[in-house]
């Protein structure tokens, strides 16, 4: 991902979310760390609330991105991360049920 501030004039940052420390927000995840180039020592801060996670997840269902993932990371890759986030969304009830079976148990 880039960044650009009017403030920075014309450049712009590579804005690694991989590296961020990501923790958990009492209504949302927050992810911090620190840009350190072009002369620039900029730390930051976001925070991510669940309508924006399920706009994210949207986003990636949209043709041009799903073409975009495709030719630049491989089919492979998208079908990973469309792994990932069936995982994500049934964890929930998996975690539901196996707290019931302990509570009959």
């Amino acid at each position: 991902m880039r960044l650009q501030s009017k403030g920075l004039g014309k450049v712009t940052l590579p804005f690694r979310l991989g590296e961020s420390r990501i923790t958990r927000g009492d209504d949302c995840i927050v992810f911090e760390g620190r840009i350190t180039e072009k002369k620039v020592n900029w730390p930051y801060r976001g925070e991510l609330e669940d309508k924006d996670i399920v706009n994210f997840m949207k986003l990636a269902n949209q043709r041009p991105v799903v073409r975009y993932v495709a030719e630049q990371a491989g089919v492979k890759l998208y079908g990973r991360m469309f792994l990932a986030a069936c995982r994500l969304l049934v964890s929930p009830f998996r975690r539901k049920t196996e707290n019931t079976a302990k509570e009959k148990g």
